[in-house]
C-alpha cells in the first residue's frame, strides 16, 4: 500500500485519491465539481437572457398587432365613408332625375307629345338614350351635373375597389400578426419552463456539493484527529526509547554523514523520487543546514522535513524526508550531522532533493522528470551520495530517467 500512495503522490494528489477511496469504500454519492455548478448557471443565465428577448419581442408583436388592427379600422372606416358618399351621390342623382324628368315633361308638354316621357317612366328599352336625349334638350347646368355626378361615381368605385384591396391585405397582416404573437408566446412559456428547470438543477447542484464539503470536512477532521494521535503515540514512543548511539565522525571529505547510521534493519528499496527505504529509527542530517519545515498535506502520514544545507559541495541545495518519519525539529532550527532530525517507522520513507521554493514538490517533478516509470535522475544523484557516505543507495527500476543539473556528482 505504501508504494501505491508514493506512486501516485505529486503535490496536492494524496487529498483527492484519499477522498476517492473513501467515497469508494463506504459509497458516498456523486459530488458535482465547481464547473459543472458554473456550467449549471451559466445555462440558467441564458435561458434568463432569452427569456428577456422573448419577452421584449412579445411587446413588438402585440404592437405590430395593435398596429395592424387600427389599420384595418380605419380602412374599414373609409369604406364606409366612401359608401356614404357614394349613397349621396345616388341620392343627389334621384333627386337631378326628378329635376331632368320634371324639365322634360314640361318640354313634351309644349310639343304637344308625353310619349317619350311615358316610355323613359315604364322602364322601356331605350328609356337611358331617350333620358340623356331629353337630359341635353335641358338646362345645361343639369347637364353638368349628370356629368359630375358620372365623374365622381367612377372614382368612388375605384376608391372602393383600392380600399377593399387594401382591406384584404391589412386583415391578412392581422392574421399573421396574431400567429407571431401565439408562436412568441409559446417560446416564452417553453423559455420558462426551462429555466425553472436550469434554476432547479443549480439549486440541487450546489446542495450536494455543499453536502460532500460538509462530509469531506468531517472525514478530514477525522483523518487529523487520528493522525495527531498516531504522531503523539510515535512522539510518546520515541521518547521512551533509548537515547541513540553517538553520531560517528562523517566519513566523506565534504563534512557530510551517513543519515542511516544508526538504524540497524535499513533495507534501500526502489529510487523514484528520491530514495526509498524501509526499516526504523533515528535519522541524522546529512550536514550542517537549517529546517525549513516539517509538514506537507501532500505527503503519506503528512510528514516531510526539508532541510537546507549550508556547507559542503551542495550547499543552498535542499533535502527532503518525507512519510512515516516523526520530525524531531522545528522550522528554522539549525542541524548538523550529529542531529536526529527524525524517527523512521515501519512505514518506511523517500529522501531526496526537494524544490528549493520549499512548497513540497521535488526536484525531479519540476524538472519534468517524474512521474515516469523509472528512476529519476536527481533520484540516482542522491542514491549515489548515500553511497558515497556508507548507506545503501537504492534500486535502480528500469532506467534511469534524466538527470541532475546543477548538483554535485557523488
Amino acid at each position: 500500500m505504501r508504494r501505491l500512495s508514493r506512486a501516485a503522490v505529486s503535490r496536492g494528489a494524496v487529498v483527492p485519491l484519499i477522498a476517492a477511496l473513501v467515497a469508494a469504500g463506504t459509497g458516498t454519492s456523486w459530488t458535482p465539481s465547481s464547473s459543472q455548478i458554473q456550467d449549471a448557471k451559466a445555462q440558467a443565465a441564458a435561458l434568463t437572457a432569452k427569456l428577456a428577448q422573448l419577452r421584449a419581442e412579445t411587446q413588438a408583436a402585440a404592437l405590430s398587432y395593435q398596429t395592424a388592427q387600427l389599420q384595418v379600422q380605419q380602412t374599414q372606416a373609409n369604406i364606409a365613408a366612401t359608401r356614404t358618399k357614394v349613397a349621396a351621390e345616388q341620392t343627389r342623382l334621384k333627386l337631378l332625375r326628378k329635376q331632368v324628368s320634371a324639365e322634360a315633361l314640361n318640354l313634351f308638354e309644349q310639343s304637344g307629345s308625353t310619349a317619350p316621357f311615358l316610355a323613359i317612366m315604364q322602364g322601356g328599352a331605350n328609356s337611358a338614350a331617350i333620358v340623356q336625349e331629353d337630359v341635353s334638350t335641358a338646362s345645361s347646368i343639369q347637364q353638368q351635373a349628370v356629368t359630375s355626378y358620372q365623374m365622381v361615381k367612377q372614382q368612388l368605385q375605384s376608391q372602393l375597389l383600392q380600399l377593399g384591396s387594401l382591406e384584404k391585405q391589412q386583415q391578412a397582416a392581422v392574421k399573421v400578426a396574431a400567429q407571431d404573437q401565439a408562436n412568441i408566446q409559446a417560446n416564452v412559456n417553453q423559455a420558462q419552463s426551462q429555466l425553472a428547470s436550469a434554476n432547479q438543477q443549480v439549486a440541487q447542484l450546489v446542495a450536494q456539493q455543499q453536502a460532500a464539503a460538509a462530509q469531506a470536512a468531517a472525514q478530514a477532521a477525522a483523518q487529523a484527529a487520528a493522525a495527531a494521535a498516531a504522531q503523539a503515540a510515535a512522539q510518546a514512543a520515541a521518547q521512551a526509547a533509548p537515547p541513540p548511539p553517538q553520531a560517528q565522525v562523517p566519513v566523506s571529505n565534504s563534512g557530510y554523514a551517513n543519515p542511516f547510521r544508526a538504524i540497524g534493519n535499513l533495507q534501500p528499496e526502489r529510487i523514484d523520487q528520491g530514495v526509498d527505504f524501509a526499516g526504523n529509527g533515528p535519522v541524522y542530517a546529512i550536514g550542517t543546514g537549517v529546517v525549513i519545515n516539517i509538514s506537507n498535506s501532500g505527503w503519506p502520514y503528512g510528514n516531510y522535513i526539508t532541510y537546507r544545507l549550508t556547507s559542503g559541495p551542495a550547499s543552498g541545495d535542499v533535502v527532503y524526508i518525507a512519510e512515516d518519519i516523526s520530525p524531531q525539529v522545528q522550522p528554522g532550527e539549525t542541524v548538523g550531522p550529529n542531529t536526529v532530525i527524525g524517527y523512521m517507522g515501519q512505514g518506511g520513507i523517500e529522501t531526496g532533493w526537494a524544490n528549493p521554493a520549499g512548497d513540497g514538490t521535488t526536484m525531479a517533478a519540476i524538472s519534468g522528470e517524474w512521474p515516469v516509470n523509472a528512476s529519476t535522475g536527481f533520484g540516482y544523484n542522491f542514491s549515489q551520495l548515500l553511497s558515497s557516505l556508507g548507506s545503501p543507495g537504492g534500486y535502480v527500476q528500469n532506467y534511469v530517467y534524466g538527470g541532475a543539473p546543477g548538483f554535485p556528482a557523488w
